[in-house]
Parts: C-alpha cells; sequence; structure tokens
C-alpha cells in the first residue's frame, strides 16, 4: 500500500488528501492527474485510495472502465446530467465479470 502513495509524484500524479500515516496507518487517500498507464490506475489497491479521472462523454467514461484486466468493484459519484445513463446499472456498454 505504502509503495502505492509513496511513487505517485514519481508515476506523475499528485495526492489531492490524504497519504500515508504512522506505522502501516494508511489515509483515506485521493489521487488526481495519474497517468492512465501508471500502476496506480492499472493495479487495484485494497486499501483507502481512489484515483480520480476527468471525462467527457460516456463512450470515454467506458472505454477507461474497460481498459483493465480488473474488475472487482466499480464506483462512479458525479455530478453532471449523465449520471443516470454513466451508472445505470442495466447498462449494456461496461463489461462485466
Amino acid at each position: 500500500m505504502k509503495g502505492y502513495i509513496d511513487s505517485v509524484e514519481q508515476e506523475g500524479g499528485r495526492i489531492a488528501t490524504g497519504g500515508v500515516g504512522q506505522g502501516w496507518m494508511v489515509k483515506p487517500t485521493v489521487l488526481v492527474d495519474m497517468p492512465l498507464d501508471s500502476k496506480q490506475v492499472l493495479e487495484e489497491i485494497f486499501g483507502p485510495v481512489v484515483v480520480i479521472h476527468p471525462f467527457d462523454t460516456e463512450d470515454e467514461v467506458v472505454q477507461l472502465a474497460n481498459g483493465t484486466p480488473y474488475g472487482l468493484d466499480a464506483c462512479c459519484s458525479l455530478r453532471t446530467s449523465t449520471v443516470p445513463i454513466v451508472c445505470r446499472p442495466d447498462s449494456t456498454s461496461a463489461r462485466s465479470g
């Protein structure tokens, strides 16, 4: 976990809030500006860390979501007019499994 956070700047991103605490403690952490090929984006981080990416279209966000072989969980919490389209549970655009 610490390795993901310690390498954020080296990978080209930044920590918006949170980070490593004392000892084994990891604060809830938000990462931004991460390149799409960084390990923080491509690998699932099992801890209180989230990577935030902006997008403009439904097609773009579906492509981003499907751009990784992992898929244990996905979440979107957005404040746009497209939320019902992007987050609808019956969407056939996003792959599952």
